[in-house]
């Protein structure tokens, strides 16, 4: 529908782990990604910044064992 509902925000929390760890799930899909973009717009970029803050910095840490990456890539890329 036309407004965000709690199963928009719990969704697009749960996208954003993978993009902050360098995956990058909405591209290529352009209805994700407006979705996204009208979630975001509703929150305010602000606030929906500061939300992710944490989750975003995940790309500083240490990297993960390649062999679980592999494993989880495909999985992740499927959504």
């Amino acid at each position: 529908g036309p407004h965000i509902s709690l199963a928009d925000l719990v969704a697009i929390t749960e996208l954003m782990h993978p993009v902050g760890a360098g995956c990058q799930v909405f591209e290529g899909r352009p209805k994700l990604a407006a979705w996204r973009q009208r979630v975001e717009a509703a929150v305010g970029e602000d606030l929906f910044q500061e939300a992710h803050e944490v989750i975003m910095k995940a790309k500083e840490s240490p990297p993960a064992d390649p062999t679980v990456k592999q494993k989880l890539m495909p999985a992740v890329l499927a959504m």
